[in-house]
């Protein structure tokens, strides 16, 4: 006899594992629509997918479940935090060779605290161009 309790997934579409077990016969998506679009609709629809596919991208736009956008990385920022990383490195990496019993020089206060302030300047440079860009559609 044939089992009866086992899913027919013939004509399912799954994403993943054939029949991983964790999607139920109910959150199968089984239908089909389909839409027609003139030329100037379906560049608009090109352009707004990114790498989803088209009926990925209709079916998420549907629902109403886009996924948050991620801005695109300020390579001069990302620089210059990359360069007061390596500067606090340095500093940490004298400091492990000081001993424990000597305390810090008046250069090296200045030297962290300048990076400190270097540090923070730029990190609220960076929020502030954020917010400049949210400003714009209200």
């Amino acid at each position: 006899m044939e089992n009866k309790s086992k899913k027919d997934l013939s004509k399912a579409s799954l994403r993943g594992n054939y029949d991983s077990g964790k999607t139920s016969v109910d959150g199968l998506r089984n239908y089909c629509v389909s839409a027609r679009f003139n030329k100037v609709e379906l560049e608009h629809l090109n352009s707004r997918r990114g790498n989803k596919s088209k009926g990925e991208w209709l079916r998420i736009a549907s629902l109403n479940q886009f996924p948050p956008v991620v801005p695109s990385i300020n390579v001069d920022a990302w620089k210059f935090l990359g360069e007061i990383s390596q500067q606090f490195k340095h500093v940490i990496s004298h400091l492990k060779t000081k001993s424990i019993d000597s305390g810090l020089t008046k250069t090296e206060i200045f030297f962290i605290k300048k990076l400190i302030k270097e540090l923070r300047t730029n990190l609220l440079q960076g929020a502030s161009y954020e917010g400049n860009a949210e400003d714009k559609t209200g």
